[in-house]
């Protein structure tokens, strides 16, 4: 049977120049074959954002080590980090402390193990990693009550990681996944609530990141050469048709602007005119400005009678399909006023 592969090493090695020497080797092999497995998965058809991670035993260890390494070349500018993808959370299964170094620049922080120990290791004597430093990226921490190691993974939980954002789901089981349905489904419902937790944290941050970034001064200089291209285009893009818009509209004799809209406008000034009694006020006004007939839109007329109704026609004879001959379109175009209702009732 076989082959059999570990993600750490399970037996120790007593040379500390050899282990100092490899263990950059090591974390860089952790990482590539990690990488390598998103990218095999990506082949096969795999779709979507890598957001997370999910580890067993030793793999829980890695897990949370890769969390712990992200965290911590974010907090340091200078710290060299590997091309793997920002995870947002880790479900950690019988994984046990303490979490190894996997960073592959700086000095090991306090409280974590190079990547060339023993995985089997007791590691006594350790101190705690410092409550600032602690994972704090959210992880959930699945221990079977009848795991030998459960003291171990205890301490993967409250040594290493910050309380505030790690939740425990313990299970009557050894070491092992759980397969019970009732186990499988409460272990599901705390993965996909942790999930909608880290997406609905992702989208407010991201909100506020967004208002902080269209609120800065500096915001051009927050563009490559390409985005902002693509941007002024789209700007220039946009201003060019509108511009298009309303040249049409002022242009095209029939569309004058403020054209139909205004109709509506009309309408509501009679009504009120009616209930004010300014309605003979407004009448008289339009009569003596315009005469009886004024165009309120391009498919409407007013009609003043000599007892002070004002109704307002819907003419199809007015549409442009049907304004061929010129002495109807000068009729229709400059005998009648255009005019807005808004206006004379303004001034009566």
């Amino acid at each position: 049977m076989g082959p059999f592969k570990a993600w750490l090493r399970w037996e120790d090695d007593r040379d500390p120049q050899r282990q100092q020497h490899d263990h950059q080797e090591a974390a860089m092999r952790i990482h590539d074959s990690v990488k390598a497995a998103m990218d095999e998965d990506d082949e096969l058809g795999g779709t979507g954002e890598w957001i997370g991670l999910l580890g067993f035993s030793q793999g829980a260890k890695v897990c949370g080590s890769l969390l712990f390494s992200q965290q911590r070349c974010a907090q340091m500018p200078g710290e060299q980090s590997p091309k793997l993808p920002r995870f947002r959370f880790a479900i950690l299964l019988a994984g046990r402390g303490p979490l190894v170094w996997l960073g592959l620049g700086s000095d090991m922080p306090t409280g974590v193990v190079g990547a060339t120990t023993s995985s089997t290791a007791l590691h006594i004597g350790l101190p705690p990693i410092p409550l600032a430093d602690r994972l704090h990226i959210p992880t959930l921490h699945v221990h079977g009550l009848r795991d030998p190691g459960l003291s171990r993974h205890q301490e993967l939980l409250y040594r290493c990681c910050d309380t505030a954002t790690s939740q425990l789901l313990e299970w009557d089981g050894a070491h092992q996944v759980p397969t019970k349905s009732v186990d499988v489904l409460a272990l599901a419902k705390e993965i996909l609530v942790l999930a909608r937790k880290t997406v609905d944290n992702e989208f407010s941050d991201g909100v506020q990141r967004y208002t902080r970034y269209f609120s800065a001064s500096s915001i051009l200089w927050k563009f490559n050469m390409i985005q902002f291209s693509c941007l002024a285009i789209a700007v220039v893009g946009l201003g060019l048709a509108l511009l298009v818009v309303l040249v049409r509209g002022f242009q095209n004799e029939f569309r004058r602007v403020p054209g139909p809209w205004y109709t509506l406008f009309a309408d509501l000034v009679l009504k009120i005119s009616v209930i004010t009694g300014r309605r003979m006020y407004y009448v008289d006004s339009l009569d003596k400005k315009y005469g009886p007939y004024v165009r309120m839109g391009p498919n409407e007329v007013a009609v003043n009678d000599p007892v002070g109704f004002v109704q307002i026609h819907k003419i199809p004879k007015f549409k442009k399909s049907e304004c061929q001959t010129p002495s109807l379109r000068k009729a229709i175009l400059e005998d009648i006023p255009f005019v807005s209702s808004l206006l004379p009732l303004r001034s009566a």
